[in-house]
């Protein structure tokens, strides 16, 4: 949940341009929260006077599944629209593909899952919803060493 302090807020509008729902809406000069906000914190982020912060929300479910860390109500998508609140589980709406070339990335639906052609690297391995989730080895080179 993001809170306005409206004695810092100044209605620069940044917090509207940057917000991915749109959920901030510039009303009397003051930022407003619309109720379609997911708590994805970018307002807050790129809010310079610090009239923004974000609170968590006891009673909505927040999506682990990167840095940003959305706070779903249900029936919701998170800001980056691959997952849902559904009855109160996090569901996955359309994966996460690599697209092959620039033509692809220019030609997808953009909300529509594996809807382009993932790449392929020279040595086969395409490169697409939860490749190398299979992998079942244990790492042991100089990638990992200075970790141990």
């Amino acid at each position: 949940m993001i809170l306005v302090d409206k004695e810092k807020c100044v209605g620069c509008g940044v917090c509207a341009q940057v917000c991915p729902v749109p959920a901030v809406k510039i009303a009397e000069r003051k930022a407003q929260i619309c109720e379609t906000c997911v708590g994805c914190g970018s307002c807050v982020k790129y809010c310079k006077p610090g009239a923004l912060k974000l609170e968590a929300a006891k009673d909505l479910l927040i999506c682990k599944n990167c840095g940003v860390k959305c706070q779903i109500p249900e029936g919701r998508d998170g800001a980056c629209k691959r997952f849902s609140n559904q009855g109160g589980k996090l569901v996955l709406n359309r994966p996460l593909q690599i697209p092959r070339d620039m033509a692809t990335v220019e030609a997808q639906a953009e909300d529509k899952p594996r809807d382009m052609e993932p790449h392929r690297d020279s040595e086969g391995n395409v490169y697409d919803f939860a490749f190398g989730m299979d992998f079942a080895a244990v790492i042991d080179d100089e990638r990992v060493r200075k970790y141990r």
